[in-house]
């Protein structure tokens, strides 16, 4: 009878515990904001050797200022096949994973049903 209501409070304390550690980390998952812009930034790089590398880099902005984004690298491609490979992609990533571009070099990915929304936004600040 003891054992039983020693199981029952210990098992109410640790789902107590489970309860308080996994609500933070759920609202904090439900926060985040869908609505970051992306784009794609080309760069030009040299690699030891010499060798140019032409890269076209998707990337997702994560804060803004007047002028710079600081961004999050989401997919690299180089224009040589060679060096698509994971070192050097990972290299390139590592230099500008939240770093802080210009936003002038970031060529934005507009969706289709978005323009047609800026369009009319465009259109009401007109006539207002």
């Amino acid at each position: 009878m003891i054992t039983d209501f020693i199981f029952l409070s210990l098992g109410f304390f640790l789902g107590f515990l489970v309860f308080v550690n996994v609500k933070p980390r759920l609202s904090q998952l439900s926060n985040k904001s869908p609505d970051y812009k992306t784009g794609i930034i080309k760069r030009t790089y040299t690699t030891g050797d010499g060798v140019n590398i032409s890269s076209q880099i998707e990337i997702q902005e994560i804060q803004v200022s007047n002028d710079k984004s600081k961004i999050k690298v989401l997919n690299i491609v180089n224009d040589q096949s060679k060096f698509n490979d994971k070192k050097t992609k990972d290299n390139i990533k590592s230099t500008l994973e939240n770093s802080w571009i210009l936003s002038s070099e970031i060529e934005y990915i507009v969706n289709p049903d978005n323009k047609s929304e800026e369009r009319s936004k465009k259109i009401d600040k007109i006539l207002k």
